[in-house]
This record gives structure tokens, C-alpha cells and sequence, in this order.
């Protein structure tokens, strides 16, 4: 378990040396407990890039070099205010503010934290912003040109990333999501697949049509035995054991549409495009957000790319 550093070494701005240095000795660095409690490996990679930003605004090297457990509400908004400075975004601080807390709660919960200290760090308010949503839709035309390409021209790996590519656009996974996808998560009975998205919370993709029929496809080509549902395929058209990575999933979309010569689109326009298609149906945003996987209806909202469309619309039919 690493040991933090003496007090000495610790900006007076930012912390409370009131402790003392037997404070620091000897004790679990809060900040391994709290990426240690997140649900998934990429949460914790995420989270890690964050609490590395934290402590580089605070003059660390890294998180483990941090003496968190001297942390104070006082520096909490030293923090807050260099990383303004350093132009961070107000998304980009509000995920350092969030870490921040998180490894003051696991600070508290192992003693090494008053009770009052944390309390007064948890109430520290995020930062209030909007902004217009980024990245691009991919009309229905776009999708099917994609896929008739893949099925026409590119063998076993084009059949493989009809079927990735039709899952993405049809269910809106995330792509870490998609890449730790088993077979044995697949509901042939009832035409689902079950994912586990941040936070270690399942749900049930529901395939439509199209989906489930480019899915079928690929498992007549992979086979159904265990292991990853998309398998990475060689240069000879060989099926490996090994699944795709999340960054295998974007190499894949970035390079088949490419290969198809649409304007550039990301994973993560698809899982855009998949929310904004319901909303534009009309579907309960409740049930979008659930579908989506997001525990907050304002996540959902901010993928609304048609919003801007459907305002302009509404604006047409006032006249005077």
C-alpha cells in the first residue's frame, strides 16, 4: 500500500498542515480506495487521468503523491480556481470536483477524515454551464450505404462490423459497453442483449429487426461458442479468441466510414444519433434515458442533436 508524503511537502494553500506529519504515516492512500471502488476498468482510467489533473494543479506528480487526507474545503477552491485558470472546461472541472469528493469520502469512511471536513468538502456546488451539443447525426441514408458496403465487399470482417456497426446504431451502447459484450450475454429467446454500463448497472438492450438479423449473420460466422460476441479477425480472415478492445471499436468505426466516404463520425455519433431518433419519434425521454443507460434525464438531454432543428421549426410558425 503506498504511503504518502510528509507534510512538508504539501502546499500550505491547499492543505491543512494542522495535523501534523504522524497523520500521513502509515495510512491507505484514499485515493487508491476510491478508484478501487469504481464499477468498471475504464471508469477507473478515466477517473485516474482526472485525479492526476487534480494533483498536477496542486504541484504533485501524480495522485499518489498527494496528501488527500489534509485536504480542506478552503483548498478544494484553490484547486477549483487553477484549474479555471489552466482553461479546463466547466465539465472538465465539475469531473475534477466530483473526484475530488469521492476520495474524500473514502477519506472519511476509513477515519482518516473528520466528520465535519468532509461534510463541508461535499457541499461544495458544481459549476453550472450549458452547451450546445458536439458530434453529428448519422441519417438512416448513411447507415445503410455503411452496411451494404460491409456485406458486399468485406467478408467475415465486414459481416462482423455490419453487425457491431448495426447494434451501435440500433441500441446505443457505449463502446466500452459493446467491447466487453459476451455471447453468453445474448438472449436468443428474447431477441435482448445484456450490457453492464458505468457504475456496474446491467440493462437489457432490446435489438430491433435490423440489428438482430446483422447479429445472426455474424454468429452463423463466429459460431456460438463462449467468449467475446465481436472477436478480432486477422489478415486472413480468421476468427481469433481474443474480443475487440473499446479503442478496437473505434479503429473499426473510424475506418469503415471512412472506407464508405461519409464525413467523419465517431462511436459515440452513433450512440448521438441512436437517442436523438427517439426523441425525434416522440418516445418518453424517460425511456430514453433508461435505454441509453444514463441515471440523469439531463445526460439524456444534452445528446438531443435535432433540439436546434425542431426549435428553428417552431420558430417558422410565429409571423407578424
Amino acid at each position: 500500500m503506498t504511503t504518502l508524503p510528509d507534510t512538508t511537502r504539501a502546499n500550505q494553500v491547499f492543505f491543512d498542515h494542522g495535523y501534523g506529519s504522524d497523520k500521513l504515516k502509515n495510512v491507505a492512500n484514499p485515493a487508491i480506495i476510491y478508484l478501487a471502488s469504481l464499477g468498471s476498468t475504464e471508469s477507473q482510467k478515466t477517473m485516474r487521468r482526472v485525479l492526476n489533473q487534480v494533483s498536477r494543479a496542486s504541484g504533485y506528480k501524480d495522485y499518489l503523491e498527494v496528501p488527500w487526507v489534509l485536504l480542506t474545503r478552503a483548498g478544494v477552491f484553490v484547486i477549483l480556481e487553477k484549474l479555471t485558470r489552466l482553461n479546463l472546461s466547466p465539465a472538465s472541472r465539475n469531473a475534477c470536483l466530483s473526484a475530488i469528493k469521492g476520495v474524500a469520502r473514502e477519506a472519511r469512511l476509513s477515519s482518516q477524515m473528520d466528520g465535519d471536513t468532509y461534510q463541508s468538502i461535499k457541499l461544495v456546488k458544481q459549476a453550472k454551464f450549458t452547451r450546445t451539443p458536439k458530434g453529428r447525426l448519422l441519417p438512416t441514408s448513411e447507415i445503410q450505404a455503411l452496411l451494404d458496403m460491409l456485406l458486399m465487399q468485406q467478408g467475415v470482417s465486414g459481416v462482423r462490423d455490419a453487425a457491431l456497426l448495426g447494434l451501435m446504431y440500433g441500441c446505443g451502447p457505449r463502446r466500452s459497453e459493446l467491447a466487453s459484450i459476451k455471447i453468453q450475454d445474448w438472449d436468443k429467446k428474447n431477441e435482448s442483449i445484456r450490457v453492464v454500463g458505468k457504475g456496474n448497472k446491467e440493462r437489457i438492450l432490446e435489438l430491433p429487426n435490423r440489428t438482430l438479423e446483422l447479429l445472426h449473420l455474424w454468429i452463423e460466422e463466429r459460431g456460438e461458442q463462449d467468449g467475446p460476441l465481436f472477436n478480432r479477425i486477422d489478415r486472413w480472415n480468421n476468427i481469433n479468441e481474443t474480443g475487440l478492445s473499446h479503442q478496437g471499436v473505434y479503429y473499426v468505426v473510424n475506418k469503415r466510414v471512412a472506407q464508405a466516404g461519409l464525413d467523419k463520425a465517431s462511436p459515440h455519433d452513433l450512440r448521438r444519433t441512436f437517442i436523438t431518433y427517439l426523441l425525434d419519434a416522440e418516445v418518453d425521454i424517460a425511456v430514453v434515458s433508461n435505454m441509453a443507460g444514463h441515471t440523469n434525464i439531463n445526460t439524456t438531454k444534452i445528446y438531443d442533436l435535432s433540439k436546434q432543428a425542431r426549435n428553428k421549426k417552431a420558430a417558422q410558425k410565429i409571423s407578424f
